[in-house]
């Protein structure tokens, strides 16, 4: 009986040896090969042993392993089954290419749908169907029984496979094959594949042809099996202490680019619009219905493995269409990673082999419609990010190059979704809060057939009995600051008549009628806000316009990108 040794054999991860010879005394009780382990307890049953283990990994981009790729060892369907009508229905196949009565080839893809966006395209029965029908229990018995499925690491074993030489089937869905490398429509469109090869922009097609379905991917390969145990030589002499596992690692016909989403859309004044010579908005700038758009570019700059800057044009960088809008995909090309030998995903140094996970990069954009009028129009050009924290550092902080400093670029990572931050200050060179002059968008309920943006602070035009409201609570307003002044003044009067120790206490009371002032620390919200009574409009109008000024400044760095210690 083994004890509990373990025994690791290597696998040298990428080189597709054909076996591997291991010498093994009995008494080991499980050895290691990949992230598979196999307990030795049941096998040493025989001198020499007629079925073999066929094991390996299926890989992707050299170094990856694909989980959830479903493989067998095909079975050619017996002269009793093709003499059977319910058998031969049911298992039609004396190849991998032939097809049953829906014309649908040999496959081990699922019948039934997995999950929402699945495209269940195969004939591969499920367990309940397997358990309820003695029928379908005969064919998986006979025919499906060397069938498995690589596990996260993307490895499988088969064992007690017949020895000799015997056909390896694998079927891989790359629309369900694990959250790290799922592929989807977008994926195949960025890799140049036809929008028509897909139901729709965002899912797979269906089809009993399924060598013609984009996602699905299928490979044939031969393997001469070993025994496991106790193989003759070629002296007709029997190794009894030999184990030999015939290896067989599939690396799977298409590449994997990891992306990520960047959308988002551009909008700016009309030509007429524009701040002037001397920085003055106008008062029609930034006014909803005014506002347009077009197509435009956007150039992008990004970090190389060996830590220089390149240029990185995709479609020709005209990806701006003309409604303003973006959306595309960005490759990543930095932090490859592999599969290693126990399974775990872990970095690698070498971006031939394995998946890039991030991609570190610098924005420009632009709009075309203007270049034709530069001399009377200046459009300005956008970067993204743009983070200038000291004036001095200002002329590094706009340069797109190879210059540009370390701190302007952004990490963007594999299948994420990025959009840029839309802030818009007010800026005005007049002190006052009722002035037009002033840069941001305006009027945002009247977009008059442009497409309107959610806001949380509006200018609007008011209708005249919203003014005679107003204008009636501000008179209201005023008569009670008139009485509270009159009953201030009073008090303040009744102080200078002597009336015991009870109106001495009454007087010192009616001295702190005087404008009250929210401390620090009690509203953060409120600091520097003055309230009635004997409160001039001048100290509440004056203070409330420097608290807007502050929450702008301490807002704008926020959405720079930068920690606000403030």
């Amino acid at each position: 009986m083994p004890d509990n040794k373990t025994y690791r054999i290597k696998a040298n991860i990428g080189e597709n040896h054909v076996d591997i010879d291991t010498n093994l005394v009995q008494d080991v009780g499980i050895f290691e090969f990949l992230s598979l382990k196999i307990d030795s307890e049941n096998l040493y049953r025989m001198h020499t042993a007629n079925y073999g283990c066929v094991a390996g990994r299926v890989l992707a981009n050299n170094a990856i392993g694909v989980p959830n790729a479903k493989i067998s060892i095909f079975i050619e369907a017996t002269p009793e089954t093709n003499s059977d009508a319910v058998l031969s229905y049911l298992y039609p196949y004396t190849s991998v290419n032939d097809v049953d009565s829906k014309n649908i080839r040999y496959n081990l893809l699922p019948e039934e749908q997995l999950f929402t966006c699945h495209r269940n395209v195969g004939t591969f029965p499920s367990k309940r169907l397997v358990l309820d029908d003695n029928n379908v229990f005969e064919v998986f018995d006979k025919y499906y029984k060397f069938t498995t499925t690589t596990n996260s690491a993307g490895d499988y074993m088969i064992f007690g496979v017949p020895v000799g030489n015997q056909m390896l089937h694998m079927d891989v869905d790359l629309s369900d094959i694990g959250d790290l490398l799922s592929q989807r429509p977008r994926d195949f469109l960025y890799k140049g594949y036809n929008v028509n090869q897909f139901e729709n922009a965002g899912m797979f097609k269906k089809d009993t042809n399924l060598n013609s379905l984009v996602q699905i991917f299928t490979q044939d390969e031969s393997v001469n099996v070993h025994p496991f145990w106790g193989e003759i030589d070629e002296m007709g002499e029997v190794d009894s202490t030999g184990v030999r596992i015939t290896r067989k690692d599939i690396n799977l016909n298409y590449k994997f680019e990891p992306t990520c989403v960047f959308m988002g859309s551009l909008i700016t004044d009309e030509k007429s619009n524009g701040f002037t010579k001397r920085c003055v908005p106008t008062e029609r700038m930034g006014k909803m219905d005014r506002l347009t758009t077009g197509e435009g570019t956007i150039e992008m700059i990004r970090k190389t493995p060996d830590g220089s800057v390149e240029e990185f044009s995709i479609m020709g960088n005209q990806l701006i269409d003309g409604n303003g809008v973006w959306c595309y995909q960005i490759p990543m090309n930095l932090d490859y990673v592999m599969t290693d030998e126990y399974g775990n995903i872990v970095p690698t140094n070498d971006p031939e082999k394995g998946l890039p996970t991030r991609a570190k990069v610098r924005f420009r954009f632009s709009l075309n419609d203007f270049a034709s009028d530069y001399e009377n129009n200046h459009l300005s050009k956008l970067l993204v990010p743009n983070n200038p924290q000291k004036i001095e550092d200002m002329n590094d902080t706009y340069v797109f190059g190879t210059k540009t400093p370390e701190d302007e670029f952004r990490d963007l990572f594999w299948n994420k979704v990025y959009s840029v931050k839309s802030y818009i200050p007010r800026i005005q060179k007049s002190n006052s809060n009722k002035e037009k002059r002033f840069s941001g968008i305006k009027a945002v309920n009247v977009n008059v057939g442009n497409n309107p943006i959610p806001y949380n602070n509006m200018r609007i035009d008011i209708t005249f009995m919203f003014t005679l409201q107003c204008a009636i609570m501000h008179s209201l307003i005023w008569i009670a600051g008139v009485f509270n002044r009159l009953i201030y003044a009073l008090t303040n009067a009744l102080k200078e008549v002597s009336c015991g120790n009870v109106g001495n206490r009454m007087f010192d009371a009616a001295e702190k009628f005087g404008c009250v002032t929210i401390g620090d620390g009690m509203c953060p919200d409120l600091e520097g806000w003055y309230f009635a009574p004997n409160c001039s409009s001048e100290n509440i109008h004056s203070n409330r316009f420097n608290r807007n000024i502050i929450f702008l400044n301490s807002t704008a760095n926020v959405i720079a990108g930068k920690d606000n210690e403030n």
